[in-house]
């Protein structure tokens, strides 16, 4: 991000913060992702991947749209432990789920990257549904999430 860049998305920041009903989740949302490298977002992901997507979802979605592909870059680059891999794709898949019922997703590169993802969970079922009675079937919501992400790109 250059410098004009980061101006502004601070100054959407302080807006979002300033209001008496600020969610406290932005506030760590903030912490986590502003002016952040990759590699220490990365390492918050793995931390706690439930709290990093809780904090996206209550992102108003121009933050939403700016950050969201760190969950990507997550989920596709980095090697996870068999035990947390259920939970990073059910964060994941439920959150990109509420972003496209929302409209959220204002960025054509967000719905490529997420495409992207998405198919690469497909391609690696075996090792993201490992937990599916705890987090559901990965493979239907995933279906439901090309068809959802196709849709959108269509229209």
């Amino acid at each position: 991000m250059n410098n004009t860049e980061t101006q502004s998305i601070e100054s959407i920041w302080q807006e979002q913060l300033s209001g008496y009903d600020c969610d406290p989740d932005l506030a760590y949302a903030k912490n986590t992702f502003f002016n952040q490298s990759s590699e220490a977002i990365s390492v918050a992901f793995s931390r706690s991947v439930i709290e990093r997507a809780n904090e996206l979802r209550v992102m108003p979605d121009m933050l939403f749209n700016t950050y969201f592909h760190f969950f990507i870059d997550f989920l596709m680059k980095t090697e996870h432990e068999p035990f947390d891999a259920s939970e990073i794709a059910s964060c994941f898949t439920s959150l990109l789920k509420e972003k496209l019922d929302s409209n959220s997703i204002t960025s054509s590169e967000l719905v490529k990257q997420s495409k992207e993802t998405v198919d690469y969970l497909t391609c690696n079922i075996d090792f993201f549904n490992e937990d599916a009675d705890i987090y559901g079937d990965l493979e239907e919501k995933l279906q439901a999430l090309k068809s959802q992400l196709n849709n959108l790109s269509c229209g």
